[in-house]
């Protein structure tokens, strides 16, 4: 907000509490790629659990972006030779860690560097460039120069000569030296009046121009605070509405390209020139779909803030957030998630639920497969080609097809990225890291070849087919859950990339698309998509059936909350339905989802989530003899049969006597389908 401290406070600062309780819901989905929170200096400030705690709450509404101070008066407090990262870095980490892009605000003075006046250029330029070197390589390629100026006390000259310019400088050179490349945000500038201390918006954006500062930011940050009132009603104070005027400076300036970006906005609930919890619900919801509206609204936006900070009711920078202090969500909060729900970023896919069989052959010819999502941004050469994909997932496998129409297909080098072929990446714990983990993966099927690259030897267990199609080829993968480490649930969230690699003449690699991501894909994971791991189902319906005892007919299996239960009863708990896994079955109930398996003992025989690679839910269902219909049903990790022998109200797995049409018909199982 546009009230901020000074340095000296922000010290004393350090010592506060701050609680946090982050709402349920980690994995919320869909995830809005430009919808993020703006912290300020809190967050640095806060014990390793509050800011976790903020950190998985903020993820949990969507949002996939987070801004907080880069600040120098903390970087830097020793004197323009002393560097403590610590502060910075354990944030950043954090927040990295959990799958957020960071734009940092390079802002604070620290005591000895001067005042706004006197602050030397050279002094901020050399700061800003080593902190380019130390986190452009974390992946954060975005910087905002400072804080709010217009009511900092600096002049539009001051902040041309010693904050855009040198810092711009500063950080450009050292993404040259890295070999990257960086956007430069304007400071945001906040809601004032040109008073001879502050500067309104209007006049701030026409004096960065008249000070040279044109070729030194490539976005302009705004703070478009309307509270108290509606930010759809027009009033001398409303940014929102009149943000227009900023853009026609731009475009009188020859800069209509540059798009603007809300780097805060918000409305706090105290009680002193505040508003009421359903006023901030209500405003949130309008002010962005406002914004929206806008043609040059083109980049990112932050809501001030996501919890409050205090319960001072005579302060309004205690309220701006959506969670109350003591943990519990204001209306707020649900507005937050809609939004981001009905507006999800273009890197965002959800991949659904395959409930029949795929052969994996590379034909996508199965009913399940809705190829679609279009291939489209181009990251080298001239492509001419059109490609489409599709994901999907189940228990066992998270699968992927692509289509790729091309007249030009040539397999004739080494390398499989030389050639026409398609590249599948995967960071499945959705972290969006500068590096790979142990986890992450990229595969590599090309055209008219039989195998399968991944850049570290993981293909364990992957089903992988490519077929010619007119016009072009096809791909299609199965990823076994285990290959990628993790047990797959509805509603969470992985990292997806698709990447085309077109050779038109024989030799090199000509061009590259991929969906979300950049030509860097196959050393980070930074700019992946989301797939949404949906519960709709797709595909052939599946089949269930109610499974009988031969021994006691009145007698069905059903899923009694943990252990598998029989009894007589009807509803979807004594639905089953059957998955091959490999050369075995799993049996999965209708009610919970969740499959037989005898992981806690024989004689516990339970219905629980569980791996599909644990072979203790695997299962051979087999003809008990050839004279009747019933079937046995053995264990693939003890070789014993499911029954109920002993009549204790649940089943165990604890016989080995093989079932014959004559014996032990406790052993024996009619699937009757339903």
């Amino acid at each position: 907000m546009f009230k901020r401290l000074s340095v000296w406070l922000l010290a004393f600062m350090l010592c506060l509490p701050f609680l946090s309780i982050a709402p349920n819901g980690a994995n919320a989905a869909p995830t809005n790629g430009n919808f993020g929170f703006a912290t300020g200096y809190s967050i640095l400030t806060m014990s390793d659990t509050d800011m976790n705690a903020w950190l998985d709450g903020m993820a949990a509404t969507g949002a996939k972006y987070v801004r907080f101070d880069f600040s120098w008066g903390f970087i830097q407090s020793g004197g323009s030779a002393s560097y403590d990262w610590s502060q910075t870095d354990r944030v950043v980490n954090a927040a990295i860690a959990k799958g957020f892009k960071i734009l940092p605000v390079i802002s604070h003075l620290p005591g000895w560097a001067g005042t706004p006046a006197t602050m030397s250029a050279t002094n901020f330029q050399n700061f800003v460039y080593n902190l380019g070197l130390r986190y452009i390589p974390k992946g954060i390629t975005e910087y905002e120069m400072w804080n709010e100026a217009n009511i900092q006390g600096f002049s539009p000259a001051n902040y041309v000569n010693k904050i855009l310019i040198p810092g711009a400088n500063g950080i450009r050179q050292a993404a040259t030296q890295l070999g990257a490349s960086v956007t430069v945000v304007s400071t945001g500038l906040s809601p004032a009046a040109t008073n001879g201390v502050d500067w309104s918006m209007l006049d701030y954006v026409t004096g960065i121009y008249a000070n040279g500062g044109k070729n030194y930011f490539d976005a302009l940050g705004v703070h478009p605070y309307t509270w108290p009132n509606d930010p759809t009603v027009m009033t001398s104070w409303n940014w929102l509405l009149k943000t227009p005027e900023l853009y026609n400076v731009m475009v009188a300036n020859g800069d209509g390209s540059k798009k603007l970006w809300v780097t805060e906005n918000g409305f706090p609930t105290s009680t002193t020139n505040g508003v009421t919890e359903a006023q901030q619900a209500q405003y949130i919801a309008s002010a962005y779909n406002t914004w929206k509206s806008f043609s040059f609204a083109g980049g990112p936006y932050f809501m001030y803030s996501y919890k409050d900070l205090g319960t001072n009711v005579s302060n309004p920078e205690d309220f701006f957030g959506i969670v109350r202090y003591n943990g519990t969500l204001k209306p707020a909060h649900a507005t937050v998630v809609n939004l981001i729900a009905n507006n999800p970023t273009s890197g965002t896919t959800t991949a659904l639920n395959i409930t029949g069989p795929i052969t994996v052959d590379g034909s996508l010819s199965e009913s399940g497969w809705t190829v679609d999502t279009g291939v489209n941004k181009v990251v080298s050469g001239t492509p001419n080609n059109t490609v489409t994909y599709d994901v999907m997932w189940n228990s066992n496998y998270l699968y992927v097809g692509v289509k790729v129409l091309d007249g030009n297909l040539y397999k004739d080098s080494a390398n499989g990225w030389e050639d026409d072929s398609v590249e599948i990446y995967v960071d499945p714990g959705n972290n969006h890291a500068t590096t790979y983990d142990a986890n992450d993966r990229q595969f590599i099927k090309g055209y008219n070849n039989a195998a399968l690259f991944e850049k570290n030897g993981n293909t364990s267990g992957v089903l992988h087919g490519w077929t010619a199609i007119a016009g072009g080829y096809s791909v299609e993968l199965a990823i076994p859950w285990s290959n990628l480490g993790i047990t797959p649930s509805s509603g969470a969230t992985i990292g997806l990339d698709i990447g085309i690699n077109d050779d038109d003449n024989g030799g090199t690699r000509d061009s590259q698309l991929v969906w979300n991501g950049t030509i860097d894909n196959w050393t980070n994971t930074v700019n992946f998509g989301d797939a949404v791991l949906s519960p709709t189902t797709t595909g052939a319906p599946l089949t269930y059936y109610r499974i009988q005892n031969r021994w006691k007919d009145t007698q069905f299996l059903y899923d009694g909350g943990t252990r598998v239960n029989y009894g007589s009863g009807t509803g979807d708990s004594y639905l089953w339905s059957l998955e091959t896994y490999g050369s075995y079955t799993r049996i999965r109930n209708k009610a919970t989802g969740e499959y037989i398996n005898i992981k806690n003992g024989a004689t516990n025989v339970e219905s629980t989530a569980i791996a599909a690679s644990d072979a203790t839910s695997h299962w051979t269902i087999a003809s008990s003899s050839a004279t009747t219909t019933a079937k046995s049903i053995k264990s693939a990790s003890n070789n014993s049969y499911i029954n109920n022998e002993t009549q204790l109200g649940y089943v165990t797995c604890d016989r080995t006597t093989v079932p014959s049409d004559t014996s032990w018909s406790s052993e024996q199982w009619f699937f009757v389908q339903q």
